[in-house]
């Protein structure tokens, strides 16, 4: 053994912060974890709910992402749009 390591401080000890240095790590259950100094409330305007009624059915997320039944129905709609658009844009070009 290296003798320089023995007086090295453990990694959990290094990676938390100086205020928490030597204080007991708190276990999950036993008390609500601390609040951090720098923590950021996220508002409730900008977070993804988990579902959203539309006009082509109800889309599902699970933490901000679609799920494969949301995807599926969200292409299928921009197809749609697509071929809407492109009929449009075309039928002057055809109506003489």
């Amino acid at each position: 053994m290296v003798s320089g390591l023995a007086s090295l401080p453990a990694l959990g000890e290094v990676l938390r912060p100086p205020s928490a240095r030597g204080q007991a790590q708190t276990t999950v259950g036993t008390r609500a974890a601390a609040r951090l100094k720098m923590t950021t409330d996220i508002p409730p305007s900008i977070t993804t709910p988990d579902t959203v009624q539309t006009r082509i059915g109800t889309l599902k997320f699970f933490d901000g992402f679609p799920d494969k039944d949301t995807v599926d129905k969200v292409y299928d709609n921009l197809d749609f749009q697509r071929s809407v658009q492109a009929y449009l844009t075309a039928l002057p070009a055809v109506s003489d």
